[in-house]
């Protein structure tokens, strides 16, 4: 088996945990990072035409292979594929994350006002904590609400910013 099979393998075999540069050292046997690289890039290039990419997480130093955006949004259209959150509870977290990009803290009064009285915000954030999407941090006395790590890891916030920001500015959020 040749190291791009074997990389290949071991991208599967690991999934979400990933695998870093080092993991490839200790696979091939060449500690070179140039050679590292080079198997990466070519395993970015087969799975071109695949629904498969490439993504390296740099918060864990990891590459993993995932199913793109694009791809899993075509099956969500389809009712092929369904979140585990509802619909509400995502529009929630979606501000949430918009508050986190920005760097604001986040009281639970705070995203009450944002989502309007007839949504349970207490409730969603159950929810979201409950998944370990989301936790509930004291900050000079104020409970303020942070992503997690796990949230952190999976999500590529900076590709969600653009949606998120279009949806604030839409004022959709209420419809959600």
């Amino acid at each position: 088996m040749s190291h791009l099979e074997m990389l290949e393998t071991l991208l599967l075999l690991k999934g979400i945990e990933g695998i870093s540069v080092k993991d490839i050292g200790s696979l091939t046997g060449i500690t070179d990072f140039d050679y590292s690289l080079f198997l990466l890039s070519q395993i970015e290039e087969k799975t071109q035409s695949l629904p498969l990419k490439l993504h390296y997480n740099p918060i864990t130093k990891r590459f993993m292979l995932m199913i793109s955006d694009e791809r899993v949004a075509q099956l969500q259209e389809k009712d092929l594929v369904k979140s585990f959150l509802p619909r509400s509870v995502r529009a929630t977290l979606a501000l949430i994350v918009l508050h986190n990009i920005r760097k604001e803290i986040l009281t639970p009064q705070l995203l009450r006002e944002e989502r309007g009285a007839n949504v349970d915000v207490l409730a969603h954030l159950n929810i979201l904590v409950k998944n370990d999407l989301i936790e509930l941090n004291e900050k000079d006395g104020v409970s303020a609400i942070e992503l997690t790590n796990r949230f952190l890891e999976r999500i590529n916030t900076e590709k969600i910013v653009e949606k998120l920001t279009k949806l604030v500015k839409s004022d959709k959020t209420e419809e959600i």
